[in-house]
């Protein structure tokens, strides 16, 4: 008799994936002879994750101004920018001023985006942000937009950032931002 038994376990917790498989094969009743001990192959990527009853992790905390709005500044690539959080916002979006002070100057056939706004369609152009800052807070490898010249009066922190936290609350006058 010929069997073939496999455990497969997967666990995903965050974006964090650890895996593990084990299989083995046990060949019984090949005749008079006794049948091998079982071969282990073990295939094994395990990331570490901490456990549950770990701390909470950095947290930064922006006072609401007086429009009720979060902002403050931001380490954008190195450089302090002035910023607003605005989760009606699906991407990061610079300010054309903020682009080139970061060294980012798209050329004018770089604004082909369209984006819906509030005010109707708008050009932006896509761009990549090695990280920003707010606080303690740092997000890596975020892509961003940026708008065209006078389009935006203060950089934006859309939800593609703040998806990527562990979580973001509001209470009271205050937002407190957790990774």
């Amino acid at each position: 008799m010929n069997s073939i038994t496999g455990t497969a376990l997967f666990a995903m917790v965050g974006a964090v994936v650890a895996t593990q498989v084990l299989s083995h094969a046990n060949l019984a009743g090949l005749g008079n002879r006794p049948a091998p001990a079982p071969a282990p192959v073990i295939q094994q990527v395990v990331a570490a994750v901490p456990p549950p009853s770990a701390p909470e992790g950095v947290t930064a905390t922006l006072r609401a101004d007086s429009s009720g709005n979060f902002g403050g500044r931001a380490t954008i690539d190195g450089a302090e920018v002035a910023m607003m959080i605005d989760t009606g916002a699906s991407f990061v979006a610079l300010t054309h001023h903020d682009a080139v002070r970061l060294g980012i100057a798209p050329a004018p056939g770089d604004y082909n985006l369209a984006m819906s706004t509030a005010n109707g369609i708008s050009y932006a152009a896509r761009v990549h942000l090695d990280s920003i800052e707010i606080g303690q807070v740092r997000i890596e490898d975020v892509p961003a937009i940026v708008a065209p010249p006078r389009a935006l009066g203060r950089t934006l922190i859309g939800m593609n950032f703040l998806r990527r936290l562990r979580k973001f609350q509001v209470q009271g006058n205050r937002l407190k931002l957790t990774q």
